[in-house]
């Protein structure tokens, strides 16, 4: 069994939501679920972006196996879109 709370959130907010929701079709909450989601994934790709950029300035050459160039070059697609 997971636990559960009801989060308070001012009017204007909670209508933003239960329109977003409406739209969708889905219900408020698992609108805010998907919207953790997203956060969530922003926030990891902001930290892996930030660390590329910071070996990418490293003086040192850094020596990358065949994975961490698939890896290098996946990421930078994303970045590109």
């Amino acid at each position: 069994m997971t636990a559960s709370t009801t989060p308070r959130l001012d009017a204007p907010l909670w209508e933003r939501l239960e329109t977003l929701a409406a739209a969708r079709r889905m219900a408020p909450m698992d609108v805010l679920g998907e919207l953790i989601d997203e956060a969530e994934t922003a926030q990891l790709v902001a930290e892996v972006n930030a660390e590329l950029e910071r070996m990418a300035r490293s003086p040192q050459p850094v020596r990358r196996s065949p994975e961490m160039r698939l890896l290098d070059a996946t990421v930078r697609g994303w970045m590109a879109q």
